[in-house]
């Protein structure tokens, strides 16, 4: 491991030079510097303090930074008022009392102060210049400037690497391809061999066919053949050295991560598996296949078995549909517990081309959904047509003077069909004295019968009722395009 040390390390440089004019009158002389290890001299004239900055002259200072000091790398120009710096690949631009730097014709910095012209001559700030030019500026503690070092004489200025790199961590990023992290920057060579990697399971390996050394130099990206989702395995790495030519700690080159497997890599590997299980409601699930299934492998229930995680027992399979998609298929199951997580296996499930699910692929998990409960799915979910079409109410019949039986073009889900806010009766036709108050709504054993009992009606008066919010088991909503609205007669004679 490299070690971090201030890259002055030469004890004349440190010492500060002969103090210099102070400008404006400061209370300070100006900052003297050495610019990687040597330093700076002033040929055109000396730098002074404004404002608690120090300006130099232009041209001494980009000199000392590497700039050639010829007029097609320093340029002046009058008419703009301003100095261009022509470094390599790097261009700066700044203008006289303005404080923006640019560079490569972007804004790179603002300087504490702006760019002044005394007695004909640039002086500029420090800081701002030298790190647009990639240097370091270091100060004291007392916040003045001591050195500016370039990345090459600081890196020249550390102590030899003699300490071996470790592994820090190993974490799966996709079924294919697992990060390996280093305690340093690695030597690249070494780092992007495959055969210095090894990921292995008691039971199986996975082979590794690529090495990729990523940016920040610490961090290998491997590409290796296809995990197991929920698998321990441990990585383990051998010969690759640090940028400093030393070989990995034997002791610690080895690291455990989980297997991983993305819903991409399901829906386009070669093996037929289950994507996902989504319960619809209490007794209906929805299970997602990555490819078309046959018919009918696919429509007998017995291909299917779901048990409760924590005590092993069972629902039972009555019904599987599969869907329009030819990838999912509808069970409709014995009720669920709700917070219960159940293991939905589908076995002997086969292709249009007849590839058959391997035990590896054919379960997934699912948690129990209360009655009553009905779960809203997204467009990627083929729901039965059956499931979108909202419930229509057919009729309603008086069965008593105070009770009328209302009736549905299919079963309903019961809290919305026994809640008397979802009914409202009013006076359609006759000379009735007011319209009835509903006391209770009651769904009826074949629950596609609503028995519903006011407070009263009136013989020879007909009535409307209207209904909202109810729901079918589906979670669909009554129809409310006049198919929500039904009459009935009013038996009670209010002689009587």
């Amino acid at each position: 491991m490299k070690k971090k040390k201030s890259f002055l390390v030469s004890v004349a440089l440190l010492t500060l030079l002969a103090s210099v004019t102070v400008a404006n009158g400061e209370g300070r002389t100006a900052d003297t510097f050495s610019v990687d290890g040597k330093a700076i001299t002033y040929e055109y004239e000396q730098p002074f303090v404004q404002m608690n900055v120090d300006l130099v002259p232009v041209r001494d200072l980009l000199i000392a930074l590497g700039v050639p000091n010829d007029d097609a790398h320093i340029i002046w120009n009058g008419e703009e008022q301003s100095v261009t710096a022509i470094s390599g690949k790097i261009t700066l631009k700044m203008t006289l009392d303005q404080v923006d730097l640019y560079k490569n014709g972007s804004k790179a910095a603002k300087f504490s102060t702006a760019p002044k012209m005394v007695d004909g001559r640039v002086y500029i700030p420090v800081k701002e210049v030298a790190e647009a030019l990639g240097f370091k500026v270091e100060r004291d503690k007392n916040g003045r400037i001591i050195s500016v070092g370039s990345a090459d004489y600081i890196a020249s200025q550390q102590p030899p690497d003699t300490e071996a790199p470790t592994l820090v961590s190993a974490r799966a990023l996709m079924g294919t391809a697992v990060e390996a992290v280093f305690s340093e920057a690695m030597d690249r060579e070494t780092a992007e061999d495959p055969a210095n990697y090894k990921v292995f399971h008691p039971q199986t390996s996975i082979s590794v066919s690529k090495a990729e050394l990523q940016p920040d130099g610490r961090t290998v990206r491997l590409t290796v053949s296809q995990q197991k989702i929920g698998t321990v395995y441990s990585l383990e790495v051998k010969n690759v050295k640090d940028t400093g030519g030393n070989t990995i700690d034997l002791s610690k080159r080895s690291a455990q991560f989980g297997g991983v497997e993305t819903r991409e890599e399901r829906l386009n590997g070669p093996n037929l598996v289950i994507l996902t299980a989504l319960p619809r409601n209490n007794s209906t699930v929805y299970v997602q296949f990555n490819k078309e299934l046959d018919k009918e492998t696919a429509e007998l229930a017995r291909n299917y078995s779901t048990k409760a995680m924590q005590t092993d027992a069972e629902i039972s399979v009555l019904n599987a549909k599969l869907m329009k998609d030819g990838k999912t298929v509808r069970l409709t199951t014995t009720s669920q517990t709700s917070g219960t997580i159940y293991t939905l296996t589908a076995s002997n499930i086969k292709t249009t081309s007849g590839l058959a699910i391997k035990t590896d692929d054919n379960s997934f998990p699912f948690g129990g959904i209360a009655e009553h409960v009905i779960v809203p799915f997204d467009s990627s979910i083929p729901l039965d047509p059956t499931e979108l079409q909202a419930p229509n109410v057919e009729t309603a019949v008086a069965i008593g003077p105070l009770t009328i039986d209302v009736y549905f073009n299919e079963e309903l889900e019961a809290s919305s069909a026994q809640n008397i806010a979802n009914y409202t009766a009013s006076i359609s036709s006759g000379s009735g004295s007011y319209a009835p108050m509903l006391l209770e709504a009651k769904l009826l054993e074949n629950q596609k019968v609503v028995r519903l009992n006011f407070n009263w009606t009136e013989e020879g008066v007909i009535y409307q009722l209207e209904i909202k919010s109810v729901r079918d088991k589906n979670g669909s909503i009554i129809d409310q395009g006049g198919k929500n609205k039904v009459l009935f007669a009013g038996l009670y004679n209010i002689a009587n």
